[in-house]
């Protein structure tokens, strides 16, 4: 079936033509967006539609593809949350699959937010319950979920520090993760700069410990489920 849809407005002329509904109804949709955006303008135009077939047709009412667009809007949001997410090489170093990996870490899969923790971060407290093992630890799996899922090898200190905080972690005097354990964190993380414009990255110690850091994290957290079970 095709459809018609015509524009007569002094010297302005503009025809829609097309089979495919879909197509059509986003050509129109935005131009009726160009008209609203220009009211003054085209105040005044009036529209001529015609159409081959019995099926009632909209024409440019403004109200319906508008309706239109909040639909499509509505169905593209719903898919974005099902954009999958890829871990690299996490699966095959850990032993993990993506499933087990994506009901404890949360991750943005375009990278725009931190990734974080989506667990009770105490259970990161293997030696005892010291805010510096858990700021450790826990930057440990951020750093490593930021290389292999978004490909960002370095991220700046605030950065970090809000990756730990929206993971559950107290982020307060996070320098002193460094210095856990007589100096283990400092041989994880390579630091460049200062203050806020510090650039963290993992040293080659610190990726492998991440690895496991996730793993050990992992086989804790479904361990303590099945105990509660």
């Amino acid at each position: 079936m095709e459809i018609t849809i015509t524009l007569d407005h002094g010297p302005l002329n503009a025809e829609f033509t097309g089979e495919d509904r879909e197509e059509l109804e986003d050509s129109v949709l935005g131009f009726v967006e160009f008209l609203e955006q220009n009211k003054e303008v085209f105040d005044g135009t009036s529209f001529s539609i015609e159409q081959n077939g019995g099926d009632e047709n909209p024409g440019l009412d403004a109200e319906f593809w508008e309706e239109q667009q909040d639909e499509t809007e509505e169905s593209n949001g719903d898919e974005g949350w099902d954009v999958e997410v890829s871990y690299g090489s996490i699966p095959t170093r850990t032993g993990l699959n993506e499933e087990t990996l994506s009901r404890y870490f949360d991750i943005d899969p375009e990278g725009e937010e931190p990734p974080y923790l989506n667990f009770d971060p105490e259970i990161l407290g293997e030696s005892g319950n010291s805010r510096s093992e858990k700021q450790m630890r826990s930057s440990l799996i951020l750093m490593t979920l930021w290389r292999e899922c978004n490909d960002i090898e370095a991220v700046r200190s605030p950065d970090l520090k809000d990756a730990v905080r929206i993971s559950g972690v107290d982020d307060n005097g996070l320098f002193n993760m460094y210095q856990f354990n007589n100096g283990e964190g400092d041989r994880y993380f390579r630091r460049d700069g200062s203050g806020a414009n510090t650039d963290i990255s993992l040293t080659l110690p610190g990726e492998r410990e991440g690895y496991d850091q996730i793993q050990r994290t992992v086989e804790r957290l479904e361990a303590e489920e099945e105990d509660n079970t």
